[in-house]
């Protein structure tokens, strides 16, 4: 890359730098960092059991899956905000608060679903062929959408669909992948 090339590169990351500047000049676009920072900064161990909520006058405010994890990690705050000082410098991060709440593990069960949702899709399920009166259905429930080519779409996505399911529903137990154990099944 040559040189002019970039000195304009640097000087238009310079110039987004000076418009950001002027158009947060309190800084709050770093606050937001620092939220985004804790997963980061915490180790994939923690993050497990934790979720950045907020930031605000200096203090991060983390939900904790149990009272356990928010007693350990209160006595782990110091270092925890010394490693959110060194990854987002713009702003002072003061203390840390640990709440315990429903949203780590909601939002764990979400992932494991989606992560579960995923790797059926992922699975090679092959599509089964309609009946006539699934494809009957799927007209009549299509049909009093005015849009031509949004009635279109949705018919195909409801076919799409349903030919998924119907395949899922084809598979032995040698096809699909492995469940993995639950706690109720290992007692």
């Amino acid at each position: 890359m040559s040189a002019k090339r970039r000195r304009d590169i640097a000087s238009v990351g310079s110039l987004l730098d000076a418009m950001v500047g002027r158009m947060d000049p309190e800084g709050r676009r770093h606050e937001s960092e620092v939220v985004a920072a804790w997963g980061r900064v915490c180790g994939d161990d923690i993050a497990a059991h934790t979720i950045g909520h907020s930031f605000r006058d200096g203090e991060l405010l983390v939900f904790v899956d149990t009272a356990v994890w928010a007693n350990e990690l209160s006595l782990m705050a110091e270092e925890m905000r010394r490693r959110l000082g060194e990854a987002v410098p713009q702003v002072a991060v003061t203390s840390i608060r640990f709440v315990v709440s429903r949203r780590v593990s909601d939002a764990a069960q979400a992932e494991a679903e989606e992560r579960r949702a995923s790797s059926a899709l992922d699975a090679g399920v092959a599509p089964a062929p309609l009946s006539e009166a699934e494809l009957t259905e799927i007209d009549r429930a299509s049909r009093d959408i005015a849009d031509p080519d949004v009635r279109a779409a949705a018919a195909a996505l409801m076919r799409r669909d349903l030919e998924w399911k119907k395949g899922l529903g084809r598979r032995t137990p040698e096809d699909s992948p492995q469940a993995p154990e639950t706690d109720r099944e290992n007692r």
